[in-house]
Formats: structure tokens, sequence, C-alpha cells
């Protein structure tokens, strides 16, 4: 798989996607971390699709987060599957 993109320096920025996920549902929180700061864009893109008038967007964001880390949780190396793609489901 391809490089991980970040905009600040990180020790992940040379690893694999895959080594990346494989270290978060391993315990590492900083490789989580990284993860979560580099795909918070579907979040962010998807709470608008999921918006609901008088509904605090805040609260759909939340929503949100725990589909990604449950993303990061339950994402299976072995299918070949993009990442970002098991996420936008999530």
């Amino acid at each position: 798989m391809g490089r991980v993109s970040s905009k600040s320096k990180s020790k992940y920025d040379e690893m694999t996607e895959h080594d990346i996920i494989s270290l978060a549902q391993n315990g590492d929180r900083s490789a989580e971390k990284y993860l979560i700061n580099n795909n918070i864009d579907i979040v962010y893109a998807k709470s608008k699709l999921f918006y609901i008038k008088g509904l605090d967007n805040d609260d759909v964001i939340q929503e949100g987060l725990v589909g990604l880390y449950k993303a990061i949780r339950d994402y299976k190396i072995k299918r070949e599957a993009s990442f970002r793609g098991f996420a936008h489901l999530c």
C-alpha cells in the first residue's frame, strides 16, 4: 500500500498505512491518533450529509469519530481493501 501523508513530521510518515493500522490495533495510541488525524476529513465530510435540523453538529461529528475508531479496530489488512474506503462505510 502507499504511504500515509501528514502535515507535521512523525515517525509514522515513512511507514505504510497497513503497518500503522497494525500498530494501532495492537494498542499504540500514537498510531491511532495519527490515523484519526489523517482521516478526520472523512468524518467532517460525512457529518454534512447526516446533519439534521435541531441536532448539534458536534454530536454528529462525535458519532463519526466513533465510526472512525471502529474502522481502525475492525479493519482487516489481509483483505487488501483501502482503509479510507472501509472508514467511509463505518
